[in-house]
């Protein structure tokens, strides 16, 4: 009579074959070994140009804040400005609805943090990266927009504006590049040199 069921642990016997699935190939091993050593080449590129990354970065969030002032002056149908300091790594964003003059302005309120506006270059994520020049018609000038989103170079010291000339902007440096965030007269167009 057959008996179908239960087989005790001790009579099963081993195949030679079947010790072979308890591992990997050779093969297997150096594939694995290869595609390493490629994301490791990788990471390591990429970590060569950071001082490039960040003054991109920073440029692009330049050219970004620019634009949002711009839509928030037209929004809001009031003034906005960015005041430039080179001398500090930094630039606030400012509005207010009843002037074309800074003096008394509040901070605007930055929509991703809920705090006050203000970036801080050559610290942390912009490590490295200077504002090496502030040129809104002349040295050391603002940015307002009217409430059509008009740009207008706003001298810090004496406190007037005016039309914009061309070209205006503020360049940025990380000490072995540079580039330029440059505001289109007229149109307030924000680009990238």
């Amino acid at each position: 009579m057959l008996k179908i069921g239960f087989i005790p642990l001790g009579a099963r016997r081993f195949r030679r074959h079947d010790l072979s699935l308890a591992g990997f190939t050779l093969i297997e091993l150096l594939m694995v070994m290869a595609i390493i050593a490629v994301l490791a080449f990788v990471a390591a590129a990429m970590m060569v140009d950071m001082p490039t990354m960040r003054l991109d970065m920073a440029t692009r969030k330049i050219q970004s804040d620019i634009r949002y002032a711009q839509s928030l002056a037209i929004s809001t149908q009031g003034w906005t400005g960015i005041l430039f300091s080179a001398a500090n790594d930094n630039y606030i964003v400012y509005t207010d609805g009843t002037g074309a003059t800074p003096a008394g302005w509040a901070v605007a309120t930055d929509p991703r943090t809920r705090g006050n506006y203000t970036v801080q270059l050559n610290a942390n994520e912009f490590e490295d990266v200077d504002i090496t020049i502030v040129s809104f018609n002349t040295i050391n000038f603002g940015l307002i927009f009217d409430k059509w989103g008009n740009p207008y170079g706003y001298n810090i010291g004496a406190g007037t504006y005016s039309a914009l000339a061309n070209p205006a902007g503020v360049r940025l440096s990380d000490g072995t590049d540079t580039t330029d965030v440059r505001v289109e007269r007229g149109t307030g167009r924000a680009y990238i040199l």
